[in-house]
């Protein structure tokens, strides 16, 4: 085994005798701290020796160039959360090439989540479609490569394998890039652990044990907020307190907060759905600059906008895209950047945009009430209107993307 794989192997087994001592301990009885762990690193090379590696263990946090770990075990409530960002990715002298990677773990008592995105993939300098999950690759006969590989507590951004000599690389070689994982539990007191087994005997204090249960179990909604770290909740709140920016939707609207809400194709609904008629005019909220335009098979038409300040908006579902929208291209408040749809998996609904809402590090937060803030004092889009009029199909310069041709992730 590569040195690589037996410290894969290794934290593996940790996770699993962590979990073990931590059920056996709470079943005796017995009381057991919070803990509370994460790493995360940029790059592994084929030697096993890790760039920019950080962790944490306990309580603190810590920081590379592109890397940061959280951990805290504060009244007894663990949390954990590990990011990494790495930028101008190339491996094997070209033949694979990403402009960032980008990974993310969070962990609560309640387990991990991870989440990761890879911008503007190529292969050998071909663009590919970046992944919405974890994705394979073949390397054009020279290897084979694994995307966003997530497990039980971390996720992988790119795993490059050779299979055949590529440029003076040898074959075997293997090259990981963007790595973070977290792990947490809460405390458990002796006292509650001894309340927990003298109810079991009687049936009635099990039946109100399970109701208190189900009462208190965390909702998705919950479980992201509590995910935060106290930097991302702080840009949650500076994002808030900002003015110039513009709701999202120039027309007539309906919305609710579906943020947290189950859905069939993904784990959760992670923004909110702004119903309008097919066609209506969709803006940028903010001054920033477009990219990763195209379409996929769930989200369909779609694309991202990056703020000045970093804060990054992701609209989908979207019928059409505007003639200015194009990867790369710098807009403003206000200024028409697509129309109302419902292409990917909305198809069965009624037109609409999803609109998301991520932080600088890429965590992503309850849209809502920027939602209702902009709605109320938000730039208006006007003079985009009166540039641009309703109708898509009078518009010069239209795209309507069949096949994903501009697809960037």
């Amino acid at each position: 085994m590569s040195p690589s794989g037996r410290i894969a192997a290794l934290f593996a087994l940790i996770a699993v005798v962590i979990a073990a001592v931590a059920t056996a301990w709470a079943d005796s009885g017995g009381s057991r701290p919070a803990g509370a762990t994460a790493q995360a690193w940029a790059r592994q090379e084929s030697s096993g020796a890790r760039r920019d590696f950080v962790s944490v263990d306990g309580d603190g946090d810590s920081s590379g160039k592109q890397t940061r770990v959280q951990a805290s075990t504060a009244k007894g409530k663990a949390s954990a959360t590990a990011f990494a960002a790495v930028e101008k990715v190339n491996v094997f002298d070209g033949l694979v090439t990403a402009d960032e990677v980008r990974v993310r773990a969070s962990a609560t008592d309640d387990g991990t989540s991870t989440s990761g995105a890879i911008v503007n993939l190529a292969i050998d300098g071909t663009p590919q479609d970046s992944p919405d999950g974890r994705t394979v690759y073949d390397l054009g006969g020279y290897g084979r490569m694994v995307a966003l590989g997530s497990g039980a507590t971390g996720i992988l951004g790119l795993r490059i394998e050779l299979t055949k000599d590529y440029k003076g690389n040898k074959a075997g070689s293997v090259v990981r890039v963007g790595y973070a994982s977290a792990m947490a539990h809460d405390a458990v007191q002796a006292a509650a652990a001894t309340k927990k087994a003298a109810a079991r005997p009687g049936k009635k204090h099990a039946k109100k044990k399970r109701g208190r249960k189900k009462h208190h179990a965390k909702s998705a909604r919950r479980k992201l907020q509590d995910a935060l770290d106290k930097r991302e909740r702080a840009w949650q709140n500076d994002l808030l307190a900002r003015t110039g920016y513009a709701f999202p939707v120039a027309g007539k609207h309906e919305f609710t907060d579906t943020f947290g809400a189950p859905r069939s194709d993904v784990p959760v609904h992670v923004g909110n759905d702004i119903f309008a008629a097919f066609g209506t005019p969709i803006v940028a909220v903010a001054d920033g600059r477009l990219y990763r335009v195209g379409t996929l098979k769930i989200s369909g038409n779609r694309l991202w906008l990056r703020d000045s300040k970093g804060y990054r908006y992701f609209y989908c579902h979207l019928s059409d895209f505007a003639a200015a929208a194009y990867n790369g291209a710098d807009v403003h408040a206000g200024e028409v950047i697509g129309f109302v749809g419902n292409t990917g998996d909305a198809e069965p609904t009624p037109p609409h945009l999803h609109f998301e809402v991520h932080m600088p590090d890429g965590a992503v937060v309850d849209p809502n009430p920027y939602l209702q803030k902009w709605d109320r004092s938000g730039v208006t889009s006007a003079t985009w209107l009166r540039r641009y009029g309703k109708d898509p199909g009078v518009r010069p310069g239209a795209l309507v993307v069949v096949k994903d041709f501009l697809a960037e992730g």
